[in-house]
């Protein structure tokens, strides 16, 4: 799987991006600072260099340390200022969803997503299902979707997204969803997640996401069949347990088929956990990517 080779703006970030961006650095600075001090300190006190306090390098380093500090502090206010004069922009939710901007995002969102939680950072990616590219809304799900449908339900991996279910063959994209969606008889649907949260909180979520599909699809879902690939492979299993846990039947006893890319070592536990507790034969795949 890769991104789509079609060409790009020059920059992806819109400036309601760069706002969250500019207010991340703020946040994290003082802790990079803090964070490089305390291990500077540890080198130190091997050596026999007493510090000041726990963490604190004392003398000369110290004085520079605290320099440091004084200029983060001065940094941070002037992007404060900065943030005060830059003109209004859009809600993030209002800004195209280019692949660009969504992979940056995936990749960020990946690396540090947990802290994008805890400081309520816009960037910080939220659980959705997808259709056509869009978000599903509950209140309002598009016309199309077909009574009693077969959902592919697919979940990317670590640092990904939704939009890179393609790959490119005789140079023609190929997305892996629609393609098998149109020889399976399947509607896809993507699910877009962030993946620097714990494997517990987005198989939760998710859990939650179907729940209200199979509440809110037309004429009532027929089935869930699931695609999903590496970090995917952890999320469903997590959800599966989530909605066993919940006793949530609409999920487990219309999830019937899982193919797993890259995720060999939990495909055994989900295939146990449909046959024992639903009684359905399912087919179960597990395959390396390399």
């Amino acid at each position: 799987m890769t991104q789509p080779t079609a060409s790009q703006p020059a920059s992806s970030w819109h400036l309601a991006d760069i706002r969250e961006l500019i207010r991340l650095s703020i946040q994290a600075l003082p802790a990079t600072i803090q964070l490089t001090e305390a291990v500077h300190q540890a080198v130190l006190s091997g050596m026999g260099f007493k510090g000041r306090e726990e963490g604190k390098t004392a003398g000369i380093t110290g004085l520079v340390y605290k320099g440091v500090y004084g200029a983060a502090s001065a940094l941070g206010s002037g992007l404060h200022t900065l943030l005060a004069r830059l003109p209004p922009a859009p809600p993030l939710q209002h800004i195209p969803d280019t692949p660009g901007r969504a992979a940056l995002l995936a990749t960020l969102n990946g690396v540090m997503g947990d802290k994008l939680v805890e400081s309520h950072n816009a960037l910080a990616t939220p659980m959705t299902l997808r259709y056509l590219g869009n978000p599903l809304n509950w209140q309002s799900l598009p016309a199309q979707l077909p009574p009693r449908g077969r959902v592919l339900l697919m979940v990317h991996g670590l640092c990904m997204n939704d939009l890179q279910w393609q790959t490119r063959h005789r140079d023609a994209p190929v997305n892996h969803g629609k393609m098998l969606a149109k020889a399976l008889g399947y509607v896809p649907i993507y699910v877009r997640y962030n993946s620097g949260l714990s494997i517990v909180q987005n198989g939760q979520a998710l859990a939650r996401q179907l729940e209200q599909l199979a509440t809110h699809w037309p004429g009532g879902l027929g089935e869930i069949s699931v695609l999903a690939y590496s970090m995917g492979g952890l999320v469903i299993r997590s959800a599966c347990h989530n909605a066993d846990m919940a006793a949530h039947t609409m999920i487990a006893y219309r999830t019937s088929h899982m193919a797993l890319l890259g995720s060999p070592q939990v495909a055994r536990q989900l295939l146990h956990w449909l046959q024992s507790d639903h009684q359905e034969q399912i087919s179960s795949e597990e395959h390396d990517p390399q």
